[in-house]
């Protein structure tokens, strides 16, 4: 298995290819209206991206929710590269850097579906299951700092 080489999306056209793999991902399989997916914060908020081989395979983004609880988002895999292990090199990614910027908690809100790709990483479900974006989603959490 090839390594997924992941970096902070910090300039323009890093953060044009995470949105062109959100695009493939949440717009055109799942059917995610483009102006519920692309909100124009991606400037605003901690992206990073995963090149294999030099292409850009994977995504996420992070956000301050307050100063110890950050929110993990829009975390995508180009479909022939799933089940790989490169979402949990991007969460662990997420997770180091939400840990580095002072978060003590990180959240997110998982698809239903994939839930327990986030359980076996160590994240807790909160709540009941909501609609967002006509997808089944929960929100679930993880400590991060002891």
């Amino acid at each position: 298995m090839n390594r997924l080489e992941v970096i902070q999306a910090s300039t323009k056209k890093l953060i044009s290819e995470c949105l062109e793999i959100r695009r493939k991902v949440f717009i055109e399989e799942q059917g995610v209206p483009e102006e519920e997916e692309l909100d124009d914060l991606d400037s605003s908020f901690f992206n990073v991206i995963g090149f294999l081989d030099l292409k850009p395979v994977a995504t996420g983004r992070l956000m301050y929710v307050t100063e110890k609880k950050m929110k993990i988002g829009r975390m995508a895999v180009l479909r022939n590269y799933r089940k790989l292990g490169y979402g949990t090199i991007i969460l662990r990614f997420l997770e180091t850097a939400a840990l580095n910027l002072g978060a003590e908690i990180v959240s997110l809100n998982s698809q239903e579906y994939i839930k327990n790709f986030y359980i076996n990483s160590g994240y807790q479900t909160k709540g009941e299951i909501f609609i967002e974006a006509k997808i089944p989603h929960i929100e679930m959490f993880k400590k991060i700092k002891n």
